[in-house]
């Protein structure tokens, strides 16, 4: 939450390494310090967030737009 540049937290709802509640954790933390901050939920995707055996086409877009931004 230190951290003063945008960030963009992507997650899967069915990651098992790291559950995806301590995604809002993140969110919440950087919300509070009025650190920018966005969301990418990925329904169904693992660690690797992965549906299946692959990222969906929409996170890869969301992921280019704000690494472009």
């Amino acid at each position: 939450a230190r951290l003063p540049a945008p960030a963009l937290v992507v997650h899967g709802t069915r990651d098992e390494t790291v559950p995806y509640r301590d995604a809002g954790a993140l969110v919440a933390a950087r919300r509070a310090a009025g650190r920018p901050v966005d969301l990418l939920t990925i329904r169904g995707a693992d660690h690797s967030l992965a549906v299946g055996r692959r990222t969906p086409a929409t996170a890869w877009g969301a992921i280019a737009r704000f690494v472009s931004s």
